[in-house]
């Protein structure tokens, strides 16, 4: 499952706390900042449909893999997440 976020107006040093993270704890550090910081953190979870949130939920409650990535874009920056079920 493919999970966008939208990162606007945040400080180099905020950005700087990410780099020593694993992906996973990127993705809840980000997903509990989201409410604190609704205007500069903007999280979508595959097609933004209902249902891609409930696969989701699905996925994370077992064991999965994630994959993160971080890009620059005009004006704010896209971190891009790929939450795998695990398969073992």
């Amino acid at each position: 499952m493919k999970v966008t976020a939208t990162l606007h107006n945040l400080s180099d040093n905020f950005y700087a706390d990410l780099i020593g993270m694993e992906p996973r704890e990127i993705y809840d550090y980000l997903r509990r900042l989201k409410n604190d910081l609704p205007h500069c953190i903007k999280m979508k979870t595959g097609n933004g449909q209902f249902r891609d949130a409930v696969e989701l939920n699905q996925i994370v409650r077992g064991p999965c893999a994630y994959a993160y990535k971080l890009e620059p874009r005009r004006g704010y920056k896209l971190a891009t997440f790929d939450i795998i079920k695990d398969t073992q």
